[in-house]
């Protein structure tokens, strides 16, 4: 095929040893300018493939973490857009995915998590301190109803992305209400 049309050939093969081989195949052009046959060349890519297995397998453990935590997560660019969201968080929020990867924060669920109390967390408190923890806020939202949220937030400033975690609190703050009126009674 090469000595046909005169193009080059590259491959990816393996060796019985487990080695990895890039194999590259092209015309062989002579002095008189003449194709004259092939050059064959042998580039040992093993140590790139392990570590492309190694990343791969990396990835994948950390997307498992991701999708097993409870909480909504998010993560945001630093124009504040959503790059991912994990299944926690759609089923918490009740957004979808498609209006959700790549908006504005503010603008999930038409303008409802455009919070004040947010703005300011990721406008002004992450830019000087890179982390808030523990930060709770109460919100009415047209899908799901008023909530108590806990916000933990950090700046992943290698990976110039936002880290937003989101526990939904209302039904412990409800059953703690609940709790603390039945024991004033009961006094």
């Amino acid at each position: 095929r090469v000595l046909e049309k005169l193009t080059m050939v590259e491959r990816e093969m393996h060796s019985q040893d487990g080695r990895h081989y890039l194999v590259r195949i092209r015309p062989y052009r002579s002095l008189e300018d003449r194709i004259d046959g092939v050059v064959i060349t042998f580039v040992d890519v093993t140590k790139m493939k392990q570590t492309e297995d190694e990343l791969r397998a990396s990835n994948e453990f950390q997307q498992n973490i991701v999708h097993t935590v409870r909480e909504g997560l998010l993560v945001l660019d630093l124009d504040l857009r959503v790059e991912f969201a994990n299944e926690s968080f759609y089923e918490m929020c009740d957004v979808p995915r498609a209006e959700t990867e790549g908006t504005l924060v503010y603008e999930l669920g038409n303008g409802q998590w455009d919070i004040p109390e947010l703005r300011t967390l990721l406008e002004e408190v992450l830019p000087d301190n890179t982390v808030f923890n523990d930060y709770e806020m109460s919100h009415e939202f047209e899908h799901i109803g008023e909530r108590m949220m806990r916000l933990n937030g950090r700046r992943l400033d290698g990976q110039q992305r936002i880290l937003l975690a989101i526990e939904d609190i209302t039904e412990r703050r409800q059953a703690l209400r609940e709790l603390q009126e039945l024991t004033n009674t009961l006094e």
